[in-house]
């Protein structure tokens, strides 16, 4: 079996716990939801434009329907977890 890294391992981590969702995972429900029934629609990355693997990045996760659309990569920036910053 794979060994579960960082955030797919919180989530375990609270199942186990018997803790709801964390404020993230009902952000992320609510945007995939809203973009599903035609609520909300994904738009190109904020940074650089492009509308290939876009993801909705939260700045405040009690406002789960307010979004920037980020690629991976910025998405990724946004929340500092690149090791390498001059990409």
């Amino acid at each position: 079996m794979a060994k579960k890294h960082g955030y797919n391992r919180q989530r375990g981590v609270r199942k186990a716990k018997g803790l709801g969702p964390s404020k993230h995972d009902l952000a992320a429900r609510m945007i995939f939801l809203a973009v599903k029934l035609g609520v909300l629609t994904k738009g190109p990355c904020a940074v650089c434009g492009t509308t290939e693997e876009i993801q909705g990045h939260h700045t405040d996760y009690t406002k789960p329907l307010e979004v920037t659309w980020l690629c991976r990569l910025h998405h990724f920036h946004a929340h500092g977890q690149l090791l390498d910053q001059t990409q």
